[in-house]
């Protein structure tokens, strides 16, 4: 591929694809990155911000991103309606060639207004390595509207107290941190969970860490504080990079090698019946009972006659966000589980599998098509690394 110099003080890590032509912001779609730790509620607020976009009558489409196949997010997303691509094997950073043709691809077949991409939830440095990359070489294809990271407001006066995210010196500690204090725009999210004094109290705490940065609180579930996310995402603005934090990459992989990572895919038959919202807590309680607090998010999507269940387990609490339109039995249901967890893959594979034939013992179903892979994911090497504030690398 082509090597191009960045402007004087800006340098590349390394050379990515070619330019793309501007366009004028009329036929620009409004690109936004919803970043966020495992879990935060990324997957649910897009889905939501889309649906909302949707019934105003703003053409939306969402690009999905993991380290493995067989998302839950993808399929949940084109499941309610909306347009999805999806970028599997990598973060956008290290597939950015992907993430661009996936743009192009989506601005030419769907002509969105609105382009919402969720990055991988333990993908950090995005400023770095996704939004001045397709600044300074794409910016024809998107406008970059917003920059948003969610941060999950339980854990934000639980966990997150605890950790040392002020000075943070575990692995887990500096990814997190940094995500935070990479974008300037943040969310505290399942606020439906909290108390007015402790959605205060997340707010503080996170002030604490990002002092510059605009903060709204927001329910997915409720619908409360998603207006002002709304009107971010559809400004005609767009962003002005910030400076990126300071990131060691040593470290940003010894956080990405803690956790690991199973998706799998399979068809359940059950010839006496299956009832959806049963087999999903089922699932849910049994991922919770056998990893515990070393369960980090786990994510169920069944779809089958009567519509989609999807429903997610964090810190012990479990979500479901049901488009059922029966809670009747069915005979054969498509089944998608994710799991991230702070266990060796093998384990992880294993125990969701075994969960999956013991859940159709008891109702007398068969499992087919049984697609599955648990992996830990790779160091990050992003195509490009371009940070303003030194020129550094």
């Amino acid at each position: 591929m082509p090597t191009r110099s960045p402007p004087r003080g800006v340098r590349s890590a390394r050379a990515g694809q070619g330019r793309t032509a501007p366009m004028s912001d009329t036929n620009r779609p409004a690109l936004v990155l919803l970043g966020g730790f495992l879990g935060s509620g990324k997957t649910t607020l897009m889905m939501r911000i889309g649906e909302e976009l949707s019934s105003r009558g703003i053409a939306t489409a969402v690009i999905t991103n993991d380290q493995g196949e067989n998302l839950v997010d993808t399929a949940h997303a084109r499941e309610r309606g909306l347009a999805a691509a999806e970028i599997p094997g990598g973060c956008f950073c290290c597939k950015f060639g992907d993430f661009v043709t996936h743009l192009s691809e989506i601005r030419r077949t769907v002509a969105p207004r609105v382009i919402l991409a969720e990055p991988v939830g333990s993908c950090t440095d995005l400023t770095a390595t996704v939004l001045t990359p397709l600044s300074l070489y794409h910016s024809g294809l998107a406008r970059l509207a917003a920059y948003i990271v969610l941060a999950d407001g339980p854990r934000l006066i639980g966990e997150y107290r605890r950790m040392n995210l002020g000075a943070p010196v575990t692995p887990r500690e500096v990814l997190i941190a940094h995500q935070i204090c990479d974008a300037r725009r943040l969310v505290v999210t399942k606020t439906d969970l909290l108390t007015p004094e402790e959605v205060a109290d997340a707010v503080g705490f996170l002030r604490g860490l990002s002092p510059d940065a605009q903060i709204v609180t927001c329910s997915a579930v409720s619908g409360e504080g998603i207006e002002p996310l709304i009107e971010w995402v559809t400004t005609d603005d767009e962003i002005e990079l910030s400076d990126s934090p300071d990131l060691d990459y040593d470290v940003y992989a010894a956080a990405e090698a803690e956790m690991g990572w199973y998706n799998g895919r399979a068809t359940i038959t059950a010839p006496a019946g299956l009832r959806i919202d049963d087999a999903t807590t089922d699932l849910l309680l049994g991922l919770k009972a056998e990893f515990g607090a070393n369960l980090i998010h786990g994510k169920v999507l069944f779809v089958c006659e009567y519509g989609s269940l999807k429903a997610g387990v964090v810190d012990g609490r479990i979500g479901i966000d049901s488009g059922l339109s029966s809670t009747n039995p069915v005979t054969e249901a498509g089944l998608t589980v994710n799991v991230r967890a702070a266990a060796a893959p093998r384990e992880i594979d294993a125990t969701v599998g075994r969960l999956i034939d013991e859940l159709c013992d008891r109702v007398g179903a068969s499992v087919s098509d049984y697609m599955h892979r648990a992996i830990v994911p790779g160091r990050p090497v992003p195509q490009h690394r371009i940070r303003r504030n030194d020129g550094s690398t």
